[in-house]
């Protein structure tokens, strides 16, 4: 993952997207960017950026036992029922018809979606946003794979 990583933001750097959040006031809707919402230098809830490309590498890595063993990833993307985690692995949502796993998030102005589909096997699709709703493209590119959500 070699374009990834939580950049210092008071530095110039280099393909980085910046955020940008909408402000209501009484004039109307303003967009305004996220720089001043980050902390310097990631954090433990994120604060990190990612590429398309890498996003793609880890996943890729991950399922080719290049990252961890293929015994070792099973445990990591499958639910965990008897620690009353019934959609979610050890970091990683799993969806509840079982048809893919990832991990999403989200911050002001930005927002970032993974999966890695289980059925249709090998699918990965990434989505990343400028701005704090990435649901729209999650939903339309589920749908387009034959991942339908459930009732």
């Amino acid at each position: 993952m070699s374009r990834s990583g939580c950049f210092e933001l008071d530095r110039v750097n280099d393909n980085l997207a910046v955020g940008y959040a909408e402000q209501w006031s009484v004039e109307g809707v303003e967009l305004k960017n996220n720089l001043f919402e980050h902390v310097i230098r990631g954090g433990p809830a994120g604060g990190c950026y990612a590429t398309v490309g890498d996003l793609h590498r880890f996943a890729r890595a991950l399922n080719d036992g290049t990252l961890v063993s293929q015994d070792m990833a099973h445990t990591l993307t499958t639910p965990k029922p008897e620690l009353d985690s019934p959609n979610y692995g050890y970091g990683f949502g799993i969806h509840p018809n079982r048809a893919l796993y990832g991990h999403s998030g989200g911050f002001v102005g930005i927002s970032a979606n993974l999966d890695i589909t289980v059925d249709p096997d090998g699918w990965v699709v990434v989505v990343l946003a400028n701005d704090e709703n990435m649901r729209a493209p999650v939903m339309m590119a589920r749908h387009l794979i034959g991942v339908e959500e459930p009732e």
